[in-house]
This record gives structure tokens, sequence and C-alpha cells, in this order.
């Protein structure tokens, strides 16, 4: 005798459940061992490394991979500082997510999301040379960045590198900018993303002006930017004792862990 429908539905809603439990576990395991193997990059662990105070934020916050969607209606804000190599450096994590959805959006079935999102290491200088912005020239599609300037980026120039054109673009309001930072910024061009950014008193890489939707962009920066610390907080502090004429620091502690763009 054939199932009756109601015991076929129940049937399919059962195995539906289960297959969603299944997933969820599963994919909770596997955020909990990606948590694990990038332990390094938790605030706490990151500010004892680098010789940096966590001023705000829970020393446990993993911050290159965030879990994004299970916290989008929670605001996350840390705030590492202190003074490697003489160089004043900061590590900014904010992201704030909230609905700001009307009582007519809601009887229409919309949804309007308010969002706040700030993730930069920044090295502050006395020098000030206008602005400029170095990303790079063919990225992947996810590394894709915006002008930190939005439609009034500054001039395109060249780095009279014809390797280092051929990895980076950059535009910059003083055109000897190019030239002075071609020898500093040869360890980024061997990552996959690059958005640094230089205006009055301070030089930053930006990981929060990802070119795609905010969900995709509060993951794909932190993760490039955050495996790749140690090279971009080298790069940043080099910069700014450049551009202020004092000693650059010592060497990188880890390379950067791209392939190599000049290959």
């Amino acid at each position: 005798m054939g199932s009756s429908p109601v015991v076929t539905s129940l049937l399919f809603v059962l195995l539906g459940a289960g297959f969603v439990l299944y997933t969820f576990r599963r994919g909770k395991a596997m955020r909990q061992r990606l948590d694990r193997d990038t332990a390094q990059a938790r605030a706490g662990a990151l500010a004892q490394r680098l010789g940096l105070q966590l001023e705000r934020g829970d020393p446990g916050f993993n911050l290159q991979h965030a879990p994004v969607g299970a916290l989008e209606h929670q605001a996350v804000d840390v705030l590492l500082r202190g003074a490697p190599h003489g160089v004043p450096l900061e590590i900014v994590y904010f992201r704030k997510v909230e609905d700001a959805t009307t009582g007519w959006q809601a009887f229409a079935g919309e949804r309007t999301t308010k969002i706040q999102w700030d993730c930069r290491i920044t090295a502050h200088m006395a020098a000030n040379i206008g602005r400029f912005e170095i990303r790079l020239r063919a990225p992947n599609a996810a590394c894709r960045v915006r002008s930190y300037f939005g439609d009034d980026p500054p001039p395109a120039r060249s780095f009279a590198d014809l390797e280092l054109d051929r990895v980076l673009v950059i535009g910059a309001d003083d055109p000897d900018v190019a030239m002075r930072l071609a020898s500093l910024v040869r360890t980024v061009a061997t990552m996959q993303y690059v958005h640094i950014v230089g205006e009055r008193g301070r030089v930053s890489f930006e990981m929060g002006h990802g070119a795609f939707a905010s969900g995709m962009q509060m993951a794909v920066g932190p993760a490039y930017g955050f495996s790749a610390i140690d090279p971009i907080v080298h790069t940043l502090t080099t910069i700014a004792c450049a551009l202020d004429g004092r000693p650059a620091p010592g060497a990188i502690i880890q390379a950067a862990p791209a392939a190599d763009r000049y290959a």
C-alpha cells in the first residue's frame, strides 16, 4: 500500500530539517577550526606580538576571519595603538550594521540596512605630501577596491619602474611622490590585495573599500590584510619614516604569503 501524502510530506520536512542542522553544525565546526588556525590574528595576540595596546575590544576577536553573517546586527569595535619603531601605529576594526527599515518599507516587504564600516592599519607621520593612493593594476575580481577618494581621486602617476608599474597603479597629488615611494612598496606588490592611502599626517592600508557587496567586503579585505600584517606594518612604518626623513625600521618579520606577482 502506498504512502499517504501526509506521511510523505512529513518525511520531506524531517529530511530538510536534518540537512539544515547538519549544514549548521558543519559550518560552525569549520569556523571554529579556521579561528584556531588563525589564532595569531586575534586582537590580543596581535597587540602582544606587534607591541601595541588593545584599547578597545575583545582580545579573543579574530580580525582576519570574523563571522560577518552571524554578527551582522552586532557592533564590533576593536582598536589597537602603539609606536613600534617609534612610529605611531593603530589598527582599527569597526563594524556596525543596523536595521533602518521604516514602517512603510516593512509593510511593502522591503528592508533598509545602515552600515558603518572602517577597517585599516594606519601609521602616523608629520609629513604632509598631499594625497596618494596605491592599488593593484589587475587584481582578481574579489580583490578589486574602490578609490578611497570617491569621485575625486588624485592624478595617475608612474613609479618610473616598468616592473612596478606593471603590477601597481598610483595616484598622487605630488608628481614626485610615486618615485619616492617606488623602493618602499615592492613588498606589497607581491600581495593579492593592496590598498594603500596617504593623506595629511598618515598612511594607511585600507581594508574597507572593496568594490563589491558589503557582506563580502567585510570578509575579503580583512582576510587578506590581516594574513599579511607583518609586511604591511613594515611597509607603512617605512613610508612614514622615509617621508619624515628618519631612519627606516628593521627587517620584515615575515614574508608576504601571496605568490610573487613579478614572476
